[in-house]
Formats: C-alpha cells, structure tokens, sequence
C-alpha cells in the first residue's frame, strides 16, 4: 500500500485475493484488539471491585491480620529453623503422658496421705483418751501475789 499525499490508503495491488487477504488480516486484528480491550475491561472491573472490598476486608478481619503480625514478630526472637508442626504434637504427646503418669502418681500420694492422716487423727484420738490428766495446782494465795 501507498501512502497518498493527504494522509490516505492507497491499495496498489490489483489482485482481489489480495485485498480479501488484507481484509482479513486487519479483520483480525481489529477482532484481536476488541479482545484485548475486553480483558482490560474485565482487568478494570475486577481492580475496582478489589478496591472496594479491601477496605471491608481488612475491618472485617483486623484482629486476625493483627494476631498473624504479632505472632510473626514474637516468632523472630525463636532460634532458626524454627519447630516443625509433627515436633510440635510429639512435645504436645510427651506433655500429656507425663500428665497421666504424674495424676496417676498423685492418686496415690493423695490416697497414701489420707490413710496417714486417718491413722494419725485415730492414733491422737487414742493418745488423748488414755493419757493421764495433770494434776491441778491450788490457786497461790494472795501472799504470792504481793511478792
């Protein structure tokens, strides 16, 4: 194609295969260029509506997006790599055995303290009823006091 003086498309070629050729192509591409558009516009729209709720989002999920930061900044005081979850629940496994072997081992100091304090409530009990009464001293009389 030429180019005319006044800024005109002239098509030098004669042949018509050659100009449905051409139709064709700029057929194409003008087809390319509306989807194109499209998914500018579909991009456009999706932004807007991300724009939109981000604020909602971020009020509606504060305290958790607050948690997350805080717990990511305590976690950067822990030495490097930091536990894996699997290290986590064995730690959490061995914490719980050791509770039932220790209320188990409570059970029986407990049951063990409750025999020793009925022995010793009887024992005293015992102790007191066979024990021989002191003897009561006379009251001093007055002489005493003024001495």
């Amino acid at each position: 194609m030429l180019q005319a003086p006044h800024g005109e498309c002239r098509d030098t070629s004669t042949s018509p295969t050659h100009r449905a050729f051409a139709h064709e192509t700029i057929d194409n591409a003008i087809n390319a260029n509306e989807k194109r558009l499209s998914t500018w516009g579909y991009l456009r729209k999706d932004i807007i509506a991300l724009n939109r709720t981000a604020d909602k989002f971020y009020e509606k999920h504060e305290d958790e997006i607050r948690t997350h930061e805080n717990a990511l900044r305590d976690l950067k005081d822990y030495k490097r790599p930091l536990f894996t979850v699997k290290e986590i629940d064995e730690e959490i496994a061995k914490g719980k055995n050791a509770n039932v072997q220790n209320a188990k081992y409570y059970r029986t100091a407990k049951a063990e303290h409750t025999r020793f304090t009925t022995v010793h409530r009887k024992l005293y009990a015992v102790n007191s009823e066979h024990k021989p009464k002191a003897p009561q001293r006379q009251k001093q009389r007055s002489q005493d006091k003024e001495r």
